[in-house]
């Protein structure tokens, strides 16, 4: 089973993602939560989004690698995503690569 984690402050992707319906991809959020922290920690803290995508079908991570390319190719804004902790530099001629990169799957023969 591959786990993805993918933290973004931009809104729109993150909608996206809690919407997104493909077979055999599991998404879930991580909230953040603080005891008695600073307010402008807590503040910062709630504009990055953190999903958890997981998955034990090359297909479903195949759709979702797809996807998210497609996703942020034609996102007009500049693209702050970190997958698995790597932050995505956004260019466009390596994008899909960086993707992959960093997107793990499965032994085809768990298919």
């Amino acid at each position: 089973m591959s786990r993805i984690e993918i933290r973004t402050e931009d809104v729109e992707l993150a909608k996206d993602l809690q919407s997104l319906d493909i077979d055999g991809l599991d998404i879930g959020r991580r909230i953040a939560t603080f005891d008695g922290a600073d307010p402008e920690l807590m503040a910062a803290a709630n504009q990055v989004a953190t999903f958890v995508i997981s998955s034990g079908s090359t297909i479903a991570l195949s759709l979702f690698s797809s996807w998210l390319y497609d996703r942020l190719k034609r996102s007009k804004k500049e693209k702050n995503i970190k997958i698995n902790g790597v932050k995505i530099s956004g260019n466009n001629e390596n994008l899909k690569v960086e993707i992959h990169h960093h997107i793990h799957f499965p032994d085809s023969k768990s298919e």
